[in-house]
């Protein structure tokens, strides 16, 4: 367990970010279209440009896999020793 979650937290974290990322340019977006002008056409072609890159971009998508796959073997782990310590809590209770 110990050994994985400071890949799984550092996994997290660049997701996170990643994430967060998406979603600052989503609401950009937004804001952009409903302010019609030329400059925010162009403004609006590179943030979805930005976004395709984002999206298309092969390291993040590993990244997001492995986490999610550290975060299903951490809390099967988790539930697991929870588990072992409460029966050995319920057998021995000093």
């Amino acid at each position: 367990f110990n050994d994985q979650y400071p890949e799984y937290r550092d996994l997290h974290r660049d997701i996170s970010l990643t994430l967060s990322k998406f979603r600052q340019l989503d609401a950009m977006m937004e804001r952009l279209q409903r302010d019609n002008g030329t400059q925010n056409q162009q403004r609006i072609r590179s943030i979805l440009q930005k976004l395709e890159e984002k999206k298309n971009d092969p390291t993040f998508w590993e990244k997001k896999e492995r986490c999610d796959y550290l975060k299903a073997k951490l809390t099967h782990l988790k539930t697991r020793i929870c588990t072992f310590d409460e029966t050995n809590m319920r057998k021995d209770p000093h």
